[in-house]
């Protein structure tokens, strides 16, 4: 890690501020950080990510941003980001006729097992028996 005496120092070697810090040297209040890693993870879930990544991406220690993101958020970088991956795996389910597999891919679980069951741990139904009752209520809502 390089410490500069000043943003200015830093962009004539070719570095630039990083989101966490301000050119000003004043640091992004918590909540506006927390929005921005709530947008890259919105905007990235369904890549495999570690926290490492976010890390980098997020500019923060993973530990920090861990603690920070979990206080203000109310749930864990992990958590929130699995939270995106089923609700967006619920809109899916619903249109088309994607299998259980490539739906759970396309939203980020490289394994369908592990999609199934994460998606059981927090709906509360399978994903097959989720598209089946919401398939099963539009069919009687439209007689």
């Amino acid at each position: 890690m390089r410490v500069f005496a000043s943003p200015e120092e830093a962009k004539w070697q070719g570095f630039r501020p990083c989101k966490r810090c301000k050119p000003e040297g004043q640091e992004v209040p918590l909540q506006e950080w927390v929005g921005q890693i709530k947008a890259f993870l919105e905007g990235n879930f369904q890549k495999n990510m570690t926290l490492k990544e976010l890390e980098e991406a997020c500019h923060g220690s993973r530990f920090y941003l861990q603690r920070r993101f979990t206080e203000v958020a109310g749930c864990s970088p992990r958590q929130y980001l699995e939270q995106i991956r089923i609700n967006r795996a619920k809109e899916l389910l619903l249109v088309g006729e994607k299998s259980i597999s490539e739906i759970g891919r396309a939203v980020g679980f490289s394994n369908a097992e592990y999609f199934i069951t994460r998606f059981r741990h927090l709906v509360g139904i399978t994903p097959l028996q989720y598209r089946r009752r919401k398939q099963s209520k539009e069919g009687s809502e439209n007689q």
